[in-house]
């Protein structure tokens, strides 16, 4: 089941799927439900895109490729990715990547991509405190996929979700948003596994 604390925001859950159904202002209002679903499987033929810099930026440097990069190439690519980084490079320390400027998925291009940290020993943070709004945005009937991740900060709120956008969250954590963890608009929705949103300031969902 599903459990909201308000107003610290703290979500814990096994399985939940919470879509927006009204837009309305963040925090009043939104309604939610919460049903069983099956987080899509990757598959054997998704391509993949290896991260070997914590650097949190676009780069033009052809040795190394940061979590922007890999985003912006599988952007471009009708198919799905799944972006991983590279635990040669890494070894058993943490890894936090900092971002400059959100990552953004859009259903316009682009298939249902993966950011999974779980080949990380040391684990892998992405701090999007840098970022103006969210850090992590999905549009326009997109599909994103997080595992074994923890997302740090925001703004305004974490994650935004609009015009259909859907995200799926599988052992990851969300806290210290200045706002909400996720806000959901649009006909948006969020499936969450085996996550927790945690200390966000004014709600989880």
């Amino acid at each position: 089941g599903a459990y909201m604390y308000f107003p610290t925001g703290i979500l814990r859950c096994r399985w939940a799927v919470f879509s927006a159904l009204l837009l309305l202002p963040v925090g009043i209002g939104m309604s939610a439900v919460a049903e069983f679903e099956k987080l899509p499987a990757s598959a054997d033929k998704t391509r993949r895109i290896v991260v070997n810099s914590d650097l949190g930026r676009l780069t033009d440097d052809a040795r190394i490729t940061t979590l922007s990069d890999a985003m912006a190439r599988a952007a471009a690519d009708p198919d799905s990715n799944i972006i991983e980084f590279d635990p040669s490079v890494f070894g058993d320390k943490p890894v936090s990547v900092r971002l400059s400027a959100p990552l953004v998925v859009e259903g316009t291009t682009g298939g249902h991509d993966y950011i999974d940290g779980g080949l990380l020993r040391g684990g892998l943070q992405i701090d999007i405190s840098g970022c103006p709004d969210a850090g992590i945005m999905v549009s326009s009937a997109g599909r994103l996929t997080l595992k074994n991740l923890t997302i740090q900060g925001g703004r305004q709120r974490s994650v935004l979700l609009r015009t259909g956008g859907r995200i799926f969250l599988e052992d990851v954590i969300i806290r210290d948003s200045e706002g909400p963890a996720l806000a959901l608009f649009d006909l948006s929705s969020a499936s969450v596994i085996d996550s927790r949103l945690i200390n966000n300031l004014t709600h989880g969902v």
